[in-house]
């Protein structure tokens, strides 16, 4: 039997074809999964301290509050999906727990106020202005939809009285909640 040198190749070529198929290969697909939980986050918030400062002349407007009392403070607070916003008082409004006998048409044991809320939603884009206005119990609730964000955040409160506020302490809480939108 004569052998060419295409011949020899040939044979070659099929032997090496043989090897190839015959070395099983095994591959897998490798699945997996994770799971981060919803978290809303706050630093702690500085209590705001407000400076009610009245009239102190004897003149129309005396005794009223000079002005309106403005504090801010900057905190941080984030969300890792999309939220409301609930702003709720916890007091009823700014209020004297233990006032002095008074007369209601002329003086309050509540100072009213507005409560501004300034941060960014997800695109960067400041939100400002979403403010709750009380004049005793209320909520401005499920404003949104928010998020995910990490954003500095600024609250201020803006203080009006109609009447002449009474001697003590005034207090108030106020609740500001990121949760889900109901």
């Amino acid at each position: 039997m004569k052998f060419t040198k295409v011949g020899t190749m040939a044979v070659a070529a099929v032997a090496l074809a043989g090897v190839a198929q015959a070395a099983p290969s095994a591959a897998e697909n490798v699945f997996m999964l994770g799971f981060v939980a919803p978290e809303c986050s706050f630093s702690d918030i500085d209590p705001i301290i407000l400076d009610l400062d009245i009239v102190r002349t004897a003149t129309a407007d005396g005794l009223e509050l000079v002005e309106e009392s403005t504090s801010t403070t900057t905190d941080y607070v984030g969300c890792n999906y999309v939220v409301g916003l609930t702003m709720n008082s916890l007091n009823g409004g700014l209020r004297n727990p233990f006032p002095p006998a008074y007369n209601p048409a002329i003086f309050t044991d509540t100072i009213d106020y507005q409560m501004n809320v300034t941060f960014e939603d997800v695109a960067g884009t400041e939100i400002t202005g979403f403010n709750s206005k009380f004049f005793g119990p209320g909520a401005e609730r499920n404003r949104g939809p928010y998020g995910p964000f990490w954003s500095d955040l600024t609250v201020t409160i803006e203080t009006e009285a109609a009447l002449r506020p009474v001697a003590g302490v005034y207090f108030e809480v106020n609740r500001l909640e990121f949760g889900p939108i109901l």
